[in-house]
């Protein structure tokens, strides 16, 4: 029986003459097609089958978007095409070698897709599992196959292709059906929201909250591995009124946050809608939507106070722009790891999300960049009476090296997490310094905190405690240590206090934290037992 085309393909000199070198391309021409859909699955995916109305993005999807994909499609199947029917024409044997290969290797893009994104996998479960003994035999095993049986791997491959294929004519089908109106993705119809213009009050205390995310009490202070440095924060807790038993709200961001801009305790949170969640409230039980309570930011306005946000993860711009005057904010590369401001910026994004773990670093870099720029600009803002910045560090990915710099290959996973913390220590004495160049410093209030500890699903090799930092700086610079157990959604009402001039003197911190302060909560959701 005669071999199909896609059998004969990339076989070298071992094939033979196709008898209709027409349906040999249009098969090659379809191969190619399915290949280059399956590079830019990270890419059309995040585009085009989000279910959570795209809240966590910033960037439309748009003509610029998909036509970048359809541009990168195009290029792709071709340079693929031209490839296959070059290697078949020179019939070279070390060239028929490397195009299986190269034909294998393609295959990890979307494995890595379905890993991280269906799996929910982390990368460095993968590396520690490929140090393994079986890891390593596993790959041992496989470097031989590929050695001793690579045309015939190279020809399943082939027909795996042609067998996905019917997927490239979907994502297309799907693009154009968004591009011409017949098919509409929930999403924000614009990446920039009018805001309100400042006020011009003068008598009302300054406030700079500063999350850091996932800073783990424990490790950055209670049990410090002894080769981590964080000079800055240690001078900063010196001064401070800080606490040793500060517990979080909640066990994730999309809980911790909108506890601490409300005041109310969320137990869990979901996407609605672009702009808001569906929250459960502790200890009630009861749902609402974020939108129906009331924010830390338009109680400030009332006040008299100017509020901005620095921020990541949630859609502040969408959020507040009927209490904000700034407000700078960027997704969290895992739900939009390919879109740019400009047509020309998405192609490039698109095809670095083919290397989604360094693309995912890459986007931490920028974003990491960007807040502690617009962080210093808005700390030392004087018409900014409350600065809200929720900063991308210390969560994964780890972006630091063992020399200290920023770079998105070879960290090691046990380095991550203690590099970024380097990374938070140098971050806050950046914006110290700015405060007190433009004269700022003594005269606010400086909150650090975090919106949860470092979980044991981020790379936290336990023993777990929940934990979170919380120092206060006066402008009197009282420094005191207080051990009494809380939740940290008291930074809410403490906002509002000093704004009010309820509070004016880190003298009266202990007895307003005794007044106040809420005991910590009894569970959280990440909890074995909790749902």
């Amino acid at each position: 029986m005669d071999k199909t085309a896609s059998e004969k393909l990339l076989e070298g000199s071992s094939a033979p003459k196709p008898s209709s070198p027409s349906k040999t391309k249009s098969q090659y021409l379809l191969i190619a097609f399915s290949m280059a859909n399956l590079c830019l699955i990270t890419a059309w995916f995040a585009s085009l089958f989000d279910n959570d109305f795209g809240y966590f993005n910033k960037i439309p999807v748009s003509w610029k978007v998909l036509g970048a994909l359809f541009t990168n499609l195009a290029v792709l199947t071709f340079v693929f095409w031209c490839s296959g029917l070059f290697v078949r024409r020179m019939n070279n044997r070390f060239l028929s070698i490397a195009a299986h290969v190269a034909m294998l290797v393609i295959w990890v893009i979307p494995l890595d897709f379905y890993r991280s994104t269906m799996l929910q996998m982390p990368d460095r479960s993968v590396l520690h599992g490929l140090k393994s003994p079986l890891g390593l035999g596993a790959m041992l095993v496989g470097l031989m196959a590929v050695t001793l049986w690579h045309q015939r791997i190279a020809r399943a491959s082939a027909v795996a292709f042609l067998i996905l294929s019917p997927l490239a004519l979907f994502t297309v089908g799907k693009s154009l059906s968004v591009l011409i109106g017949w098919t509409h993705i929930a999403q924000a119809s614009a990446d920039c929201h009018p805001l309100v213009p400042p006020s011009s009050s003068t008598n009302v205390p300054r406030v700079v909250w500063i999350i850091f995310d996932e800073m783990d009490y424990r490790f950055a202070f209670a049990n410090r591995p002894v080769e981590l440095k964080m000079p800055e924060l240690d001078r900063f807790r010196g001064e401070s009124w800080s606490a040793t038993q500060a517990y979080p709200p909640a066990g994730a961001t999309i809980a911790s946050i909108p506890s601490f801009l409300s005041g109310r305790t969320v137990r869990s949170a979901v996407p609605i809608s672009e702009r808001d969640l569906r929250l459960r409230l502790e200890p009630t039980g009861e749902v609402v939507a974020w939108s129906q309570l009331p924010s830390v930011f338009a109680a400030a306005r009332q006040e008299g106070a100017n509020c901005g946000v620095v921020g990541w993860y949630h859609p502040y711009g969408r959020l507040f722009t009927d209490s904000l005057s700034w407000c700078e904010w960027a997704p969290i590369p895992k739900f939009e790891p390919a879109r740019f401001e400009s047509f020309a910026g998405t192609i490039r994004q698109e095809l670095l999300a083919m290397v989604n773990p360094i693309n995912q670093r890459l986007l931490h870099i920028r974003n990491f960049k960007q807040s502690q720029n617009a962080a210093v600009a808005m700390a030392t803002n004087r018409q900014c009476h409350l600065a809200f910045m929720h900063l991308p560090i210390p969560h994964k990915p780890g972006i630091v090296s063992r020399q200290g710099a920023l770079t998105a290959f070879g960290i090691p996973p046990e380095h991550a997490y203690f590099g970024n913390l380097v990374l938070v220590d140098r971050t806050f004495g950046t914006i110290r310094q700015a405060m007190e160049k433009s004269g700022v410093w003594n005269d606010s209030w400086v909150l650090v905190t975090s919106d949860h500890w470092w979980r044991t699903g981020m790379g936290n090799p336990g023993p777990v405690d929940r934990r979170v930092p919380f120092l206060l700086k006066a402008p009197d610079d009282v420094s005191h240590q207080y051990s009494r157990p809380f939740n940290t959604v008291i930074a809410h009402d403490l906002t509002l206090a000093i704004l009010r001039h309820q509070l004016k003197s880190g003298a009266q911190l202990g007895d307003w934290f005794d007044e106040h302060a809420t005991a910590p909560p009894t569970s959280y959701k990440d909890d074995p037992e909790v749902e």
